[in-house]
């Protein structure tokens, strides 16, 4: 087994640097930023994880110049004792779910060249991961939507599902989940990104064959046993935008998680494609896109599929 930038010879190996990913991002101070930057300058200079641990403060200050004092302060705190923990309970959720880190061949690289310090180091999924080297194309917009919303989202999962793109969304009630469904009914395949823990997270009786057949993937960067909360929501809709090539939003609010992937994709340089019902924000509306435009950009998504995948395989991590 190979990680990007860090050679892993075993499963144990690699139980091991995500046991120590995972002690680390439970010490105070250090946040997904700080670890995308100590990752960041552990891989810079040929450092493992496993090697940093071994290190003592005034040679690894020496050998990784870059790395923060709570960072160097971090990785001095951990313990055999707190990886020998980790491990054990990183094994233990391997039963029932997939584990991901940031430098691991699967992650994604998109996440890594449109997130920068933001993305998430360390995931958690039930599915199939392969889904998320797929083009995909999200379809978001507010819970409480009329009929009307709810069969246009349902329709743009189908149109998207069709185009031969993955659908993308947060797995809400309402557009989320018409999204889902219009990929899902057309026989294709959708990854769920979740702002609370795989168990926490009940899919719709519908669900269970296509994630059977290897069509749907769930993933969370909290654990598995973790609730549904704000702050979770909100940085989760920057990973939707990330993953998709354009955006669908249905009738948004304008103010909330659905305006907020919009600006996300505007700002990463993707298109947004709006159905409003309620006046847009300024500059969100400067820059969507009716919905009408749909199928024209998904025949640019498709025309660009294998020109964006060259692109992405040459980015590195950051």
């Amino acid at each position: 087994m190979q990680t990007e930038g860090i050679i892993v010879t075993t499963m144990d190996d690699y139980l091991r640097e995500c046991a120590t990913l995972w002690v680390i991002s439970g010490v105070k101070g250090m946040g997904r930023r700080s670890i995308n930057r100590m990752m960041r300058e552990l891989q810079r200079v040929g450092i493992s994880l496993r090697e940093a641990l071994s290190l003592g403060p005034y040679e690894l200050a020496e050998r990784a110049p870059a790395l923060e004092n709570h960072a160097l302060a971090a990785l001095q705190k951990v313990t055999e004792n707190d990886l020998a923990e980790g491990a054990f309970l990183l094994e233990a959720l391997s039963e029932t779910v997939g584990i991901i880190t940031l430098h691991h061949q699967d992650y994604p690289r998109q996440w890594k060249k449109m997130l920068k310090d933001d993305a998430p180091p360390f995931l958690y999924y039930q599915g199939n991961p392969e889904l998320l080297k797929e083009p995909a194309c999200a379809v978001v917009g507010r819970r409480k939507v009329s009929p009307e919303g709810a069969e246009k989202a349902f329709h743009c999962g189908a149109r998207i599902a069709e185009a031969g793109c993955v659908l993308v969304s947060g797995g809400a009630s309402g557009v989320d989940m018409a999204g889902h469904n219009g990929a899902l009914d057309a026989g294709k395949s959708s990854i769920v990104l979740l702002p609370q823990g795989i168990h926490t997270y009940a899919i719709p009786d519908n669900w269970h064959r296509p994630a059977d057949e290897g069509r749907l993937l769930l993933m969370s960067e909290y654990m598995p046993a973790t609730g549904w909360h704000t702050a979770a929501a909100l940085a989760r809709n920057a990973t939707i935008a990330a993953q998709a090539r354009l955006v669908c939003v249905v009738e948004p609010r304008k103010t909330g998680g659905s305006i907020a992937t919009a600006r996300h994709a505007i700002q990463q340089g993707k298109a947004v494609l709006i159905s409003a019902t309620d006046p847009l924000p300024a500059d969100v509306e400067a820059c969507a896109l009716p919905m009408d435009e749909l199928p024209r950009m998904l025949n640019e998504v498709m025309e660009m599929k294998e020109v964006s995948q060259d692109l992405f395989e040459g980015l590195g991590d950051f």
